[in-house]
């Protein structure tokens, strides 16, 4: 999959999440829209690191990290 394209797509999901952060007035609608935003952050972070480091035990690491953050979000 070329870069670019997952840089369209969590551009995409950080704009729905900002929209929604902005519009919505429930709180489980506002937290889902800010889910967008930290996973739309977390695909950015994986493919900056997957583009500089071409060890792919910097993403597992990552990964394991940025989901455990979430869970305990």
């Amino acid at each position: 999959m070329n870069i670019t394209y997952i840089y369209y797509l969590s551009s995409l999901l950080f704009l729905i999440g900002v929209i929604g952060a902005l519009f919505f007035e429930t709180f489980s609608r506002i937290l889902i829209s800010l889910q967008f935003i930290m996973l739309a952050s977390i695909i950015n972070f994986l493919s900056f690191s997957q583009t500089l480091y071409e060890n792919p035990v910097w993403a597992v690491l990552f990964v394991l990290f940025s989901t455990l953050l979430l869970f305990l979000f």
